[in-house]
């Protein structure tokens, strides 16, 4: 009876674990371009290893760039996790040892399935942790409140930075003999500097890489002079978008501190992105590029 017991509670947590895995895989998956879906059951990137040092290395094709996935894992405890990692174009690697679950002998690594999409796992090389702490954060209206913080050979860069900052203090108070407040000050600011370059540094991929995929389209400096004027106007109120030269993401990512009218939502659009001046009364203009207000829902 024990162990009758025990096998259904381990098949009981495995349901749940699958459950959890499939509504999210609904949820990501419907926010995909239909011709980047592969499949409709999960894809499944290896069975019964050992995670010992090992992580996920993805190639991705370059529609799904910037796309958040949803990773799922189970190890031989059937301890399960579904985790969110940003899509990046090209074969990359994907921090995976943080995970608590990933320790030991894994019977499966799963991820949303994507038309293109080849995955490994690896052992990765110095070149690759580099690689996997310059991965930038995309922020878009859906997931502004949902960031993945990045990562150094599997450490949160947040407690590093924090690191930083006590020994840059410590640096300052005892080598240089710097006044306690002004030790502290200097180490505020080197941590400050490091977290602003991550950021400059994210910045300055996600725009090369929204020219890259939209070579021989408008240029992007419209849009982005656009988003500039626009966001100004917004203010808190509610906004949304049409069809904008494949751009919506960047739109988005761009005013992503301001309400989102998702669609299908009840919430209304107070203002709307358009390349159709009729859709409304014209607030502003730059290019072919419209803010309008929104006359009726």
């Amino acid at each position: 009876m024990e162990k009758l017991a025990t096998e259904r509670e381990v098949a009981t947590r495995k349901y749940k674990i699958n459950k959890i895995f499939l509504s999210f895989l609904c949820l990501f998956v419907a926010k995909f371009p239909s011709s980047a879906i592969a499949q409709d059951s999960p894809y499944i990137i290896a069975t019964n290893f050992s995670a010992t040092g090992k992580v996920l290395e993805l190639d991705m094709p370059l529609e799904v760039d910037g796309m958040r996935i949803s990773i799922a894992v189970e190890n031989s405890q059937s301890q399960g996790s579904i985790n969110l990692v940003v899509a990046r174009a090209g074969k990359h690697c994907y921090e995976t040892r943080h995970i608590p679950e990933w320790h030991g002998i894994m019977k499966y690594v799963a991820m949303t399935p994507l038309r293109g999409a080849v995955g490994r796992l690896k052992e990765p090389t110095f070149a690759d942790n580099v690689d996997m702490f310059l991965e930038p954060e995309r922020i878009t209206p859906a997931t502004s409140n949902l960031l993945i913080q990045h990562r150094i050979f599997a450490r949160s860069w947040t407690m590093c930075l924090f690191v930083i900052f006590f020994v840059s203090a410590i640096f300052f108070r005892v080598f240089l003999k710097k006044p306690t407040m002004s030790a502290l000050v200097l180490g505020f600011l080197v941590a400050w500097v490091l977290l602003d370059l991550r950021i400059m540094f994210d910045h300055a991929i996600i725009f090369y890489s929204e020219e890259r995929f939209h070579k021989g389209m408008p240029p992007l400096t419209d849009i982005k002079l656009f988003s500039d004027r626009a966001a100004g106007i917004i203010g808190r109120s509610t906004w949304g978008h049409g069809s904008l030269d494949g751009y919506e993401k960047f739109l988005e990512y761009r005013l992503a501190e301001h309400p989102y009218a998702i669609s299908g939502s009840d919430r209304q659009p107070v203002f709307w992105v358009t390349q159709d001046p009729a859709e409304g009364s014209i607030i502003i203009q730059h290019g072919k590029y419209y803010l309008v207000k929104k006359d009726k829902p």
